[in-house]
């Protein structure tokens, strides 16, 4: 039993039922189902004959209704259109050429909303399938007539008439009963205005075929015919190696891609796989840029040249002569000696290749360590200088700290000596006061002495009328000098008669005044240590591809991953979105927060 015979076993619940009839044909049961559509065995009544008949039925964009396919959605209608577009344009393309590496058409039919293509039913099993199950190309003969030549003859015919496959890929090539190759599925096909026009609604990328032109990003990588040579050499390296080659956008950065060549031996030359390498380059410009001349160098170099040395003219032995049996004697060892040195020679070859390929895969695993070494070293100084910043803004918060301790004791200290101060100033004034008084009261007393000897005198003066003269003159010259000296000039100072000191009185305390309170100066905190706004906070991988939103902004495309840096995403909430237009949008709500980078892998499925 065959693959198609297997998958006829299960019916997608969207097909078509049996018994189906569209036009002229019958539908028997399913063949396949893919992203884009069903495939159908079918009944052509008037031929009497088997057919398959693709129809258009992307699942992501559209459903059905009893026989009637429409959108399910109205946002996704103009999509639907587009893709029900590009089917009938597969079609009319295919139906252009008749070549054996290519499916040919032979009927459109367009019912039901939607569009059916009719083609030969082919019996076989996918070149990937047998890859999965064990095959493996070994020898020139397998690699280039039973796979690689017709699929690039067959390319050779439509890119003639500027269309581009866009799609090989080893389960788009169908190896036939009797072993031909028939390259399936032209859906990806473009013609040469519309191939670089930027519309990727129906754009299929399958990882390790798909050349770095086709994922886009840049003006100056466009797709050509570099671009299925590209996807043929995958082909041929999974047919020789098993596995499928490293995706392209990963190839840009470090090409880890084991050599072809390392592979080689005396059935699969060094040159063949040279020229399938060549193929295989990640830079389009390096790639041959046409079919054509990709067909000449692999025909070219299929048989290995072997050094002129070891090669000489047979010569024909005369007939009959005694001599014959030892010339086709010698004539055998010279063969065998060509055949042993042929294989020396490309066994040698082969451990050159592997021993560069080892001294490479070496030299690349030292560069690798110096550079961690050298990131490490670079890590190490990066703490350690954040550390000393640590120190020293610690240290400078201490100090603060100290300084501000200082201020409030000096402050007390001030406080302290300006009250003193005026208490010893108020006491010192007092003292002032007290002996002022004191010296006042014995004035006082000086001039109640006088006062008693002026009276005595003028009682005198009445008995001797001559000292009456001179006891009035003495007693104005003492009165005037005794005011002038002793008695104030203030109001009142004429009728001080009190003979004794008074009590001094007491001065009150002078109420202390708060002194301003001093600034003191707030500790300021560290200052966190600044995070590098170029880093990169969140990093977005996506397979086969999609569009990246963040917040509701688209902000690129991937492959190649999408990164958003530091400096260009506030911490918080963020929404980031996913789109690839033929599968269901892809939303995850994630928390930014610095030095906590962030990466998302999506693939669609």
């Amino acid at each position: 039993m065959d693959a198609a015979q297997k998958i006829e076993l299960i019916a997608p619940k969207s097909a078509l039922p049996p018994g189906t009839r569209l036009e002229e044909y019958v539908i028997c049961s399913v063949i396949g189902e893919g992203g884009f559509g069903i495939v159908y065995l079918a009944h052509d009544t008037r031929l009497d004959s088997k057919v398959a008949i693709k129809e258009y039925l992307p699942a992501t964009l559209a459903t059905r209704t009893d026989l009637h396919v429409a959108c399910r959605t109205s946002s996704k209608r103009e999509l639907f259109k587009r893709g029900l577009s590009r089917f009938v344009e597969e079609a009319r393309t295919l139906a252009k050429f008749r070549h054996p590496g290519l499916v040919a058409v032979s009927c459109l039919i367009e019912a039901n909303g939607t569009a059916y293509m009719v083609m030969p039913y082919y019996r076989g099993t996918t070149l990937h399938e047998m890859v999965r199950t064990g095959y493996r190309a070994k020898n020139a003969k397998e690699l280039l007539s039973n796979i690689m030549l017709p699929v690039l003859e067959g390319l050779l015919r439509i890119h003639s008439v500027q269309y581009y496959h866009l799609d090989v890929s080893s389960d788009n090539i169908l190896i036939l009963e009797n072993g031909a190759p028939v390259l399936l599925d032209f859906g990806s096909a473009r013609h040469i205005e519309q191939t670089n026009s930027g519309d990727p609604s129906t754009i299929i990328l399958k990882p390790g075929f798909a050349p770095l032109e086709q994922y886009g990003g840049t003006e100056h990588l466009k797709v050509g015919a570099w671009t299925d040579i590209y996807a043929i050499s995958a082909v041929a390296y999974q047919a020789v190696t098993g596995k499928i080659p490293i995706i392209s956008v990963a190839r840009v950065v470090e090409d880890q891609l084991t050599p072809l060549s390392s592979f080689a031996s005396s059935e699969l030359p060094v040159r063949l796989l040279k020229v399938i390498e060549a193929g295989l380059s990640v830079e389009p410009s390096q790639r041959p840029q046409s079919v054509a001349t990709f067909i000449d160098s692999l025909q070219t170099a299929a048989i290995e040249d072997v050094p002129k040395q070891f090669l000489s003219k047979p010569r024909r032995p005369l007939a009959g002569s005694v001599l014959a049996p030892i010339a086709q004697a010698i004539t055998a060892i010279r063969t065998r000696l060509h055949l042993m040195f042929a294989h020396l020679f490309a066994n040698l070859a082969k451990l050159t290749s592997k021993t560069l390929a080892n001294a490479d895969a070496r030299m690349k695993s030292g560069t690798n360590w110096l550079l961690n070494v050298a990131t490490s070293a670079t890590s190490k100084a990066k703490n350690a200088t954040i550390r000393t910043i640590s120190a020293l803004q610690n240290g400078k918060n201490k100090l603060l700290e100290k300084t501000s301790t200082g201020l409030k004791l000096t402050s007390k200290t001030l406080v302290n000596a300006g009250a003193r101060m005026k208490s010893g100033m108020v006491w010192l004034l007092n003292g002032a006061v007290s002996v002022t008084s004191k010296t006042g009261n014995a004035t006082i007393r000086t001039i109640s002495t006088l006062q008693d000897l002026f009276k005595k005198a003028f009682t005198r003066i009445t008995r001797k009328p001559y000292w009456v003269v001179i006891g009035a003159s003495s007693l104005l010259a003492v009165t005037l000098l005794g005011s002038f000296f002793f008695f104030p000039r203030g109001e009142g100072a004429s009728d001080i008669t009190v003979l004794e000191p008074p009590e001094p009185t007491p001065i009150p305390e002078p109420t202390p005044i708060p002194p301003e309170p001093i600034p003191i100066p707030i500790p300021i905190s560290p200052e966190p240590i600044p995070i590098p706004r170029n880093d990169v906070q969140i990093t977005i991988n996506v397979q086969p591809w999609g569009y990246v939103y963040l917040d509701g902004k688209r902000i690129g495309r991937a492959p190649p991953s999408v990164k958003i840096y530091a400096n260009s995403i506030e911490e918080g909430l963020h929404t980031i979105e996913i789109r690839n237009d033929v599968s269901t949008d892809y939303v995850r709500r994630i928390v930014v927060k610095r030095g906590q980078p962030i990466t998302i892998t999506h693939v669609f499925k």
